[in-house]
C-alpha cells in the first residue's frame, strides 16, 4: 500500500512524540535516580562504610551508647523489620547515637542512627520502629545516596568512593535532608506495608506525625521527615487509615520501655 504524504507526516509526528516523550522520561528518571546509573548496592554499601567512618564514629566525635539491654531491645526491632522486609539488598545496621534532638537518619548502604532524642520522645519500642521502617523506605528507594549525587555531583560522589576525599561535605547534608514530597510518600507507603507485614500498628506511624509536629515542629534538628512539609497532616491521616491485610496479627515487640529509656544513660 502508497503511503500518503499527508499519511508520511502522521507517521513521522506520532513517532517524533514517541522519541521525545521516551527521552523525557529517560532524562526524568536519571535525574530522579542519578546513584542507579553509577553505584552498585556493593560501592553504595563501601561509601556508607566510609562515611560511618569519617562522621558518624567515636573517632569524629559522635558518642556511640552501647549499653546490653538498649541492644537487645534495638536487635529486636532490627530482626522484626529485616525478616519482615523478605528479600532487601540491603543488611541493615542500627546505632544509638547521644543526641538530644528527636531524629533519626539513614547513611547510603542501610545503616540507620537512632539518636536518644527520638527514644526519649517515643512513647513504645512500636513507635520507634515504625519510624525505623519509614527511614528503610528511604534507603530501599535510594533516596539517601541520589540526594547526595544530586546536590554534590556525579563526579564528587565518584572521587569519594574511589579514594574517600571530599567525605567532610556529606554529615552535614545527611543531617539536614529534605527529601521531596515524592520521595517522603515512598518511604511513608514502604513503611506501612512493611509495619503491616511484621505485625505492628501501622497507624503509630502517624501518631509519631501528629506529636511530633505538635510538640517539635518549628524545633532546628527534630526529625526531618516530620517538619519539612505542610502536608504532615494528610500524611498522618493517612497512615491513620491505612487498611491492614487479611492476616495481619498485632505483635507486641515485648520491649519493657521504661527499662529501655532509663539504661540509655548507664
Amino acid at each position: 500500500m502508497k503511503i500518503t504524504p499527508n499519511q508520511f507526516a502522521w507517521i513521522f509526528l506520532i513517532v517524533l512524540l514517541f522519541l521525545t516523550g521516551w527521552g523525557g522520561y529517560a532524562v526524568y528518571q536519571f535525574f530522579k535516580n542519578p546513584a542507579d546509573k553509577i553505584l552498585t548496592i556493593e560501592n553504595e554499601k563501601k561509601f556508607g562504610d566510609m562515611i560511618a567512618e569519617s562522621s558518624f564514629s567515636e573517632e569524629a566525635g559522635y558518642k556511640l551508647i552501647s549499653d546490653p539491654y538498649v541492644d537487645s531491645c534495638i536487635k529486636v526491632m532490627h530482626d522484626r523489620l529485616q525478616n519482615a522486609m523478605g528479600g532487601s539488598k540491603y543488611k541493615y545496621e542500627l546505632t544509638v547515637v547521644d543526641q538530644p534532638d528527636p531524629n533519626a537518619f539513614a547513611i547510603p548502604g542501610g545503616r540507620i542512627y537512632i539518636q536518644t532524642g527520638l527514644l526519649n520522645f517515643c512513647h513504645s519500642a512500636e513507635e520507634v520502629a515504625a519510624v525505623l521502617a519509614h527511614e528503610m523506605g528511604h534507603v530501599e528507594h535510594r533516596h539517601t545516596v541520589n540526594n547526595i549525587v544530586k546536590q554534590l555531583g556525579l563526579d564528587a560522589v565518584i572521587a569519594m568512593v574511589a579514594g574517600g576525599s571530599g567525605l567532610e561535605n556529606v554529615s552535614g547534608l545527611l543531617l539536614s535532608n529534605y527529601f521531596s514530597r515524592e520521595d517522603e510518600a515512598e518511604a511513608d507507603e514502604f513503611a506501612l506495608v512493611l509495619l503491616d507485614k511484621a505485625g505492628i500498628n501501622p497507624s503509630l506511624l502517624g501518631e509519631v506525625f501528629s506529636r511530633m509536629k505538635q510538640e517539635h515542629g518549628d524545633m532546628e534538628g527534630a526529625l526531618n521527615i516530620l517538619s519539612t512539609h505542610p502536608e504532615l497532616e494528610e500524611r498522618a491521616k493517612k497512615s491513620g487509615a491505612y487498611q491492614v491485610s487479611q492476616g495481619y496479627v498485632e505483635r507486641s515487640l515485648g520491649i519493657d520501655w521504661n527499662r529501655m529509656k532509663e539504661a540509655l544513660y548507664h
